[in-house]
C-alpha cells in the first residue's frame, strides 16, 4: 500500500506524504512490539503459565501506539469530511472521538505499566474499554458521513462515478471492519469472567494494521 501510494503521490501536499510515512512507521513499530512480546511470551517464558497473567512494557508501548494510530487516521478522515461537507460540528465530533481514543490507548498502556496483573486491571476497566468504544463510534460516524456525502456527488460523469463507487465501497468495507474489530475487543474484555487471560489483546495488535491499511487504501483508490 505504501509503495503504491508513493508511486503516484506527486500532486499530494508534503504534509500528507509525511503523514503516510508516520503512520507506516508506527504500524511497523507496532509489528515489532507484537513480535517481540510474543517471543518473550512463548520462547523466553516457555512453560511458564504465569507469564500469561501479566503484561510488560512491550504491551504498554503497543497499546499506546494503537491509540495514536487510530487517532491519526480518524483525524485524517475528519479533515476529508470537513472539505466535503463543510460541517464543523461533524468534524469536531470525529476529532473528539479520535482524541478520546488516543487518550484511552495511552491510559491503558500506563495502567498495564502500573498494574501488570491482568486480574488487577479489572479495576481499570473504565480506562481499558473507553478507547475501543470511542474508536468504534468514530469509525461508524466517518463511514456513514463519507458514504452519504460522496453519493451526492455521483451522476456528474461516468469516470467520476467509477472512482466514487470505488472510494465508497472501500470506505464502507474498511470503516465497518475497524469498527467491528473495536467492538469485538470490548466484548471479549467484558465477557471474560475472570480477566486473567487477556483475550482482547490480540485485537489490539490487529487494529493499527487495520487503520493504516484503511487510510492507505482510501488514498490509493483515487488513482
Amino acid at each position: 500500500q505504501v509503495f503504491t501510494y508513493f508511486r503516484s503521490c506527486d500532486k499530494d501536499p508534503l504534509w500528507q506524504k509525511i503523514f503516510v510515512l508516520i503512520v507506516f512507521a508506527l504500524d511497523t513499530l507496532s509489528s515489532i512490539l507484537d513480535m517481540t512480546w510474543i517471543y518473550w511470551l512463548l520462547i523466553d517464558n516457555w512453560g511458564q503459565i504465569e507469564a500469561f497473567t501479566y503484561g510488560n512494557w512491550l504491551l504498554t508501548a503497543d497499546l499506546m501506539v494503537a491509540g495514536i494510530v487510530a487517532c491519526m487516521v480518524q483525524c485524517f478522515f475528519a479533515w476529508r469530511i470537513q472539505i466535503i461537507t463543510e460541517k464543523k460540528w461533524l468534524t469536531m465530533a470525529i476529532i473528539f472521538c479520535a482524541f478520546i481514543t488516543m487518550c484511552g490507548g495511552i491510559g491503558s498502556g500506563i495502567a498495564v505499566l502500573v498494574v501488570p496483573s491482568y486480574a488487577a486491571l479489572a479495576n481499570f476497566m473504565h480506562i481499558e474499554i473507553i478507547w475501543p468504544i470511542s474508536a468504534a463510534v468514530g469509525d461508524i460516524v466517518i463511514t456513514i458521513s463519507l458514504t452519504y456525502h460522496l453519493r451526492r456527488y455521483k451522476g456528474r460523469s461516468e469516470a467520476t462515478d467509477k472512482v466514487l463507487d470505488c472510494i465508497i465501497r472501500l470506505t464502507v468495507q474498511n470503516g465497518f471492519l475497524t469498527a467491528i474489530g473495536a467492538v469485538v475487543a470490548v466484548c471479549l474484555y467484558l465477557i471474560t469472567p475472570i480477566r486473567t487471560i487477556p483475550y482482547h489483546i490480540p485485537l489490539s495488535f490487529i487494529l493499527p494494521k487495520l487503520y493504516s491499511n484503511t487510510v492507505l487504501s482510501s488514498l490509493n483508490a483515487r488513482k
